[in-house]
């Protein structure tokens, strides 16, 4: 009976010493395997009420500790601390950023606003004196952003939230007067406790990454001590972050190896040049060798479209032009972009990781390359949208098609999309190649459809 006590009190023991022991990750953000440095980490507890966003972020590195337990960055962190120079947070409220700055010597500081699209809002500049000084930041116009201060050899980022949003000008002026030591310890204490965060072993967490150039990427993961999460996420273009139609329609875009995407589908009513395609509400039935220039909203329902994007013919895609030659056809597309071609969708397809013997190939081609492209979860896909990792920032949706039978179908189930490209020049240009990605499949179908029927269009720049 002693015996078996001692037995149970060491197993007490032990489960407390193991429930107190923290839980630290790593956490990298990839780009196609490349590393990228963030500018904050925000932490939801899935299981459990409480989330945090960990705005100070050592900007010199792209491995990020996360003690989960403590509710901390672990490296990069101690020696901010240590010697109190740089940039701390006062207060943060919608439309007002508060922070303070601790320099030996008067520092030029640079403060650029940023939407979490990765578009530059904003640029200030201004002279940070020696010793400790509130900087009080009206950052106005915008939803949501991050505001990147530079100064220095020092770095900070915080996520903002806006006031009106007719982009009013930035307000920016500093406060008199020095701020005391425990008033600086103090916020330290605040800015780095977890008392809204709290994890248990076994809690389901979401890491969503920011970086004022990259869209946000997120994974969910039920972590344990000594775990490495990677965060797939992507690159809108160089210098390109948005174009749009000449319905005023505006289309983020993404940088896919050497393809300029648009990450969204098209959802205009005109051509570039005011042109006018033909609406095709109510046509009922026609002939699926039909060249007549049909856009139609799934279920002639046009909330639909405006998260799916509109289906169109393929003699609207490419604005009538029916040969001979295909490469660099804008059809529907925005002045500089133009509809792509099966090279240029087998191009896309190669770099994802698909062979180029398959990537010529008329069927189910590849492994997981259809998973690179698809939105993640469930919130346009049915379940299970298997493999979709949307690691190219593709963001493809499930807009179905519609059929010359006079209907919709298969709206989150598949997504079509147009190529340039027919499939055979005789009989003249009637069917044509597209691709398919489908809820339940990983890879990506290369088919025939007639000319008739109406799919997605995503554009490619020029």
């Amino acid at each position: 009976m002693y015996r078996i006590q001692l037995i149970l009190i060491f197993l007490f023991h032990l489960v407390i010493i193991s429930g107190a022991q923290d839980v630290v990750i790593t956490l990298i953000a990839k780009n196609f395997g490349t590393p990228v440095k963030l500018d904050s980490i925000f932490l939801e507890n899935l299981d459990a009420p409480g989330s945090l966003m960990l705005n100070v972020v050592p900007y010199d590195i792209t491995s990020y500790d996360i003690n989960l337990s403590k509710g901390k960055i672990i490296n990069g962190i101690g020696d901010l601390f240590q010697n109190e120079y740089g940039f701390h947070l006062y207060s943060n409220e919608p439309g007002l950023l508060r922070f303070y700055s601790t320099f030996q010597k008067n520092e030029l500081v640079s403060l650029t606003l940023y939407d979490l699209t990765g578009r530059c809002k904003a640029h200030h500049e201004i002279i940070s004196p020696a010793g400790v000084m509130i900087i009080s930041y009206s950052h106005g116009g915008n939803p949501a952003g991050i505001v990147v201060i530079k100064g220095g050899d020092h770095l900070q980022t915080f996520k903002v939230l806006g006031g009106t949003i007719d982009c009013n000008p930035m307000l920016l002026f500093q406060e008199t007067g020095p701020v005391s030591k425990t008033l600086i310890q103090n916020n330290h204490t605040v800015l780095y406790s977890a008392e809204n965060f709290i994890f248990t072993p076994g809690d389901k967490i979401r890491f969503t990454v920011y970086h004022h150039s990259i869209y946000p990427g997120s994974i969910s993961s039920y972590p344990t001590d000594g775990d490495s999460l990677i965060v797939k996420v992507s690159w809108p273009c160089p210098g390109i972050p948005f174009v749009s139609d000449f319905d005023g329609n505006i289309y983020k875009t993404v940088q896919i190896g050497s393809q300029c995407w648009m990450r969204e589908n098209m959802k205009a009513k005109h051509y570039s040049n005011g042109d006018t395609l033909v609406d095709g509400t109510g046509v009922g039935a026609y002939d699926p060798l039909d060249t007549t220039k049909y856009w139609f909203d799934y279920d002639d329902n046009p909330d639909i479209s405006a998260e799916y994007g509109r289906l169109y013919t393929w003699s609207a895609a490419m604005n009538g032009i029916h040969g001979p030659n295909f490469s660099m056809i804008q059809g529907i597309c925005p002045t500089g972009w133009h509809v792509p071609t099966d090279g240029e969708w087998q191009t896309l397809e190669i770099f994802l990781g698909m062979s180029p013997y398959a990537a010529e190939q008329i069927n189910w081609r590849g492994t997981n390359e259809g998973g690179k492209l698809k939105e993640s979860g469930i919130s346009h896909w049915l379940y299970p949208n298997v493999a979709a990792t949307n690691e190219s920032g593709f963001t493809a949706l499930p807009g179905g098609a519609d059929g010359d039978v006079g209907f919709s179908y298969y709206l989150q189930f598949d997504g079509y999309w147009w190529t340039a490209t027919p499939y055979s020049d005789y009989p003249p240009f009637y069917v044509i190649l597209d691709r398919l990605l489908d809820f339940d499949a990983s890879s990506i179908y290369k088919g025939t459809i007639n000319r008739g029927i109406a799919h997605s269009v995503r554009c490619l720049k020029n």
